[in-house]
């Protein structure tokens, strides 16, 4: 029995050391040596660390599973506006954070402080944690934050049969105008998780220097969504994230059912 113990300690030591240095290493940066790349390398150094993942927390299904479970909301406040897309006179919500005395343009056109712009991912809005952690990061170094809320996301309202895709970055680009042009002094910087990652980078390389995001970061970016809705599909992962993506989206559906049933048909929400 004594030998037993003892060999699954030792067999789960080095499974988790092997994962560890395995998972181990410096990133690699694909980069023109330019002045201001070479600036922002030595501004942000971590870029260049190696990365340690944390010992006890190995394989990317139990990291997925142990921030998800123990990250908490930050709590911030909310100022919601509602903007209209030209395109079919749909709506989005932007919750700010950052300007709730703020009521009009005059006064946002005075001030020259950073803005924040965050994309959530799929049926996610502005008060999962993830979102709130990083607003209230931005706050604290001084900065506005706004939280670009996907069409009928973060319990806002689906006012036409259209939602939203990775495909489309007409809604972003409109709230990226939108924000510039009220606020036209203050540096806009975004930064898109998941999804909203996907739309962010998508828009970028369609907008290129003509759009007013001066910096963007991407995180947890399914750049290859077939790949990637393959990978959901096998699998572990069929199990841990399809359900918990597939009931979300049940939900938003469901919730906007009276409206989507005004284009579709038949819908059937299950």
């Amino acid at each position: 029995m004594m030998y037993t113990v003892i060999g699954c300690i030792v067999a789960v030591g080095a499974t988790v050391a092997t994962t560890y240095f395995r998972a181990s290493g410096r990133p690699r940066l694909i980069y023109d040596k330019t002045d201001e790349n070479m600036a922002l390398l030595r501004a942000c150094h971590l870029l260049e660390m190696p990365y340690r993942p944390t010992p006890w927390c190995f394989g990317k299904h139990f990291q997925t599973a142990i921030s998800s479970t123990l990250r908490r909301s930050a709590i911030v406040v909310y100022r919601r506006e509602i903007i209209n897309m030209p395109s079919d006179n749909g709506t989005v919500a932007l919750d700010w954070c950052g300007r709730e005395q703020e009521s009009t343009s005059v006064e946002a056109e005075n001030d020259n402080i950073p803005i924040l712009l965050i994309l959530h991912g799929v049926t996610g809005g502005s008060a999962e944690s993830y979102v709130t952690q990083l607003v209230w990061a931005a706050r604290e170094i001084g900065w506005h934050a706004v939280v670009f809320n996907n069409r009928g996301c973060a319990q806002s309202d689906l006012t036409t049969p259209r939602a939203y895709c990775a495909a489309d970055t007409s809604d972003l680009a409109t709230v990226v105008n939108y924000i510039h042009q009220r606020n036209p002094r203050s540096p806009l910087v975004a930064v898109g998780f998941s999804m909203g990652a996907n739309i962010l980078t998508k828009y970028l390389g369609e907008y290129g220097s003509s759009t007013s995001i001066l910096a963007a970061v991407s995180l947890a970016n399914p750049l290859d969504l077939v790949e990637s809705s393959k990978l959901l599909n096998s699998g572990i992962s069929n199990y841990l994230y399809n359900p918990a993506i597939a009931a979300r989206l049940r939900a938003y559906v469901s919730r906007h059912q009276s409206i989507l049933q005004t284009r579709f048909r038949l819908l059937v929400v299950l």
